[in-house]
């Protein structure tokens, strides 16, 4: 049995999302945009006093909290059941 490619299949090609979030570079940049996020938190309070094992859970408490967040406003948008009942 052989398998041969049409050439209306070659012609479509792949299609790929232009969204923001859907590619390896935004993605990558989004994550270190946390960590820059995380890093500027924790060294600004050290900076303003603040004892550094307290200013340590200050961002992860921060971070934690905001995704949460999200995670359940975006459930709620797209209406789908799935994890936001907690």
């Amino acid at each position: 049995m052989r398998v041969h490619a049409s050439p209306k299949e070659e012609a479509s090609g792949v299609v790929y999302n232009k969204e923001f979030g859907y590619s390896r570079k935004d993605v990558i940049l989004i994550g270190v945009g946390l960590i820059a996020f995380g890093y500027a938190l924790y060294y600004g309070l050290q900076a303003n006093g603040m004892e550094a094992g307290y200013a340590g859970n200050v961002p992860v408490l921060h971070l934690f909290r905001s995704g949460r967040c999200f995670l359940r406003a975006s459930c709620f948008i797209m209406d789908q059941g799935i994890g936001c009942s907690s």
